[in-house]
């Protein structure tokens, strides 16, 4: 039996047109924001079965973008539109990225006055644009 599989492309030069769309793919698709069903299998990746080598466990498409990010923002001190950008570059929505900034400063591996700031109209709004540094604990 064969099956039709539909995609679709999008494009946006701004960054808000991007946040959109994402934030109604990751409301459609809670698990990886891609399909009304389950493309790359993550719900089998997910699942509590113990493996013999867990580091050769193939990573959900969430936990693949926590990793990432948390190296990114390890690397050196890094701006909060620099992690928004990345988080949409990644195909993520911003809580996604607040998740992984709030663990990062609860290990104290990270630090940052305030809020952590992650979103269009912190990072790109011109009246209410706020900077916030996260800095590595050294």
């Amino acid at each position: 039996m064969a099956y039709n599989l539909y995609g679709i492309i999008f494009g946006s030069k701004h960054p808000f047109g991007v946040d959109k769309f994402l934030r109604i793919a990751w409301k459609k698709n809670e698990l990886n924001g891609e399909a009304n069903f389950d493309i790359d299998k993550d719900r089998f990746k997910h699942s509590n079965q113990l493996v013999l080598f867990p580091w050769m466990r193939n990573l959900t498409k969430i936990e693949k973008f926590e990793k990432e990010l948390s190296e990114f923002l390890l690397e050196k001190d890094r701006a909060n539109k620099e992690v928004y950008d990345f988080t949409l570059e990644h195909g993520h929505i911003p809580r996604h990225a607040h998740i992984v900034v709030k663990k990062l400063k609860i290990e104290n591996k990270i630090i940052y006055s305030g809020r952590c700031c992650i979103s269009y109209d912190k990072c790109y709004n011109h009246n209410n644009k706020e900077i916030k540094i996260f800095r590595r604990v050294v």
